[in-house]
């Protein structure tokens, strides 16, 4: 990993404040941006290209909806800038994008 530049989206931060202020999560987003941080990952802002990006997420329509915003705005963020996407979400799984690592 020492040669690779590992990104964390504004977005998580958002979502892990959410969770955690309803007490589904024990850190709050202040806490994963400052651990994030410390490990040398870089904040990724969420931009309009970013928005309009979410349009061209291709998903495969049989399979079970996805309603997951922060996801889709994680995705689009990596399809935009040619990131990869890691999850380990299996309704990920569903878009035909080749930036999706599962792990």
């Amino acid at each position: 990993m020492e040669n690779n530049t590992v990104f964390y989206s504004i977005a998580s931060v958002w979502e892990t404040e959410i969770k955690n202020s309803l007490g589904k999560l024990p850190i709050s987003g202040q806490q994963l941006s400052e651990y994030c941080r410390e490990t040398g990952f870089k904040l990724l802002s969420v931009e309009e290209k970013h928005i309009f990006a979410l349009n061209s997420l291709e998903r495969d329509l049989s399979l079970p909806k996805h309603n997951d915003p922060f996801d889709r705005i994680m995705l689009a963020q990596a399809k935009v800038e040619g990131y990869n996407f890691i999850t380990h979400d299996s309704l990920v799984a569903g878009y035909n994008e080749k930036c999706i690592v599962f792990v």
